[in-house]
């Protein structure tokens, strides 16, 4: 599972279409119900059929919507920031975490830019971290 990236987060349209292109089962975020935080997985299988959803966010059609919890491998995640420590700060409605919560296996990777990296943030009791942060000066893990 990815992001649709805003104009703003990290540009990963190529490895989205790589994915793709690959075979790989790629999934996007839909937004279920705005002010409840609730979002699911949702299936693409073209980028040319990704709209755009609620706060702008494109997706892809909401009969695409899959339970993934048990079979997800990976969650590539974008945020406003990051520490060191891996703590991911989102647009603070609580998408990710709630949705990442619910996963059993997943990799949770980050990509941030290095600009975005804080030395604290602000931090509510369902906040998750992430496995792995990349940013395009390096790779960020546990203990390192």
């Amino acid at each position: 599972m990815a992001y649709a990236p805003m104009a703003d987060e990290v540009q990963i349209e190529a490895l989205l279409r790589r994915a793709l292109r690959d075979g790989k089962r790629l999934y996007l975020p839909y937004i279920v119900d705005l002010p409840s935080g609730h979002m699911e997985a949702v299936r693409v299988d073209s980028l040319d059929e990704l709209f755009a959803g609620p706060c702008g966010i494109l997706t892809a059609p909401r009969k695409n919507i899959e339970d993934v919890s048990q079979s997800l491998d990976i969650v590539i995640a974008s945020g406003v920031a990051f520490t060191r420590r891996l703590e991911r700060l989102g647009m603070g409605a609580g998408f990710y975490d709630r949705f990442m919560a619910r996963l059993e296996r997943a990799l949770k990777i980050g990509f941030f830019f290095e600009a975005q990296q804080a030395d604290r943030l602000p931090a509510a009791e369902h906040d998750l971290s992430l496995d792995i942060v990349f940013t395009e000066e390096r790779m960020y893990q546990p203990g390192a």
